[in-house]
């Protein structure tokens, strides 16, 4: 007896932990919690996370949601404008490529109808700015962006521009850039340009210098 008890313990012992280890594993979904794991998430989750309101505002008698998609990247968002019952529009990238800045509300024409001005600034830090105006009437918006402007005007134009509605005109303000001046200290001066809005249109009405503004950032 003792003899066939020897014999046999490596062979129970063997069975105890098949036994035990079954225990541990009684499926195939238990992990390690050792084990690294990855999360996926579904195409629509993303988009749906990455849609968001980024302005509400009242247009004459509807309420205007204007939205951004930032689902292929912060600086290459989508953008669309949602109001009534589900209609929508959206901002083709021949209207508007950047992350928006400001949404206003304005009259350029004196017409008396509101016109929809929505800025954008670009990432990096040389910040170029964009102006889409966007009037509507019978039913549908209509896009307007600002015109060409002389070369003279443009002469050491290199971003970090702002973008100002007035009552009845658009002000773009910039520093002038010497050849070799550094991305953070232009010392040309500056220059504001002036547009107004005449007959569905801009027209550029003119520019005005000024003096070298101090050391820019990324952001200005």
């Amino acid at each position: 007896m003792h003899r066939f008890s020897y014999r046999a313990l490596p062979i129970l012992l063997s069975l105890l932990l098949i036994a035990f280890m079954g225990v541990l594993r009684t499926d195939d979904s238990r992990i390690d919690a050792s084990t690294p794991t990855e999360v996926v998430t579904s195409s629509e989750e993303i988009s749906e996370s990455a849609l968001h309101v980024i302005e509400r505002i009242s247009f004459g008698d509807m309420d205007l949601r204007i939205l951004s998609d930032s689902s292929e990247g912060l600086c290459a968002p989508s953008h669309s404008i949602a109001w009534g019952n589900g209609e929508t529009l959206s901002l083709s990238p021949e209207w508007i490529v950047d992350p928006i800045e400001s949404v206003t509300i304005c009259d350029l024409d004196c017409d008396g109808d509101p016109e929809l001005a929505i800025t954008t600034a670009c990432c990096g830090s040389g910040r170029y700015g964009e102006l889409l105006l966007l009037e509507w009437a019978m039913g549908q918006w209509t896009p307007h962006r600002l015109c060409e402007i002389p070369d003279y005007a443009a002469h050491g134009r290199m971003g970090h521009e702002r973008i100002t509605i007035w009552e009845d005109r658009v002000e773009v303000e910039f520093p002038l850039y010497k050849e070799g001046d550094a991305n953070c200290c232009p010392t040309a001066g500056r220059r504001s340009l002036s547009y107004i809005f005449v007959d569905d249109a801009f027209r550029f009405d003119c520019s005005v210098d000024g003096p070298a503004p101090e050391q820019m950032n990324s952001q200005g």
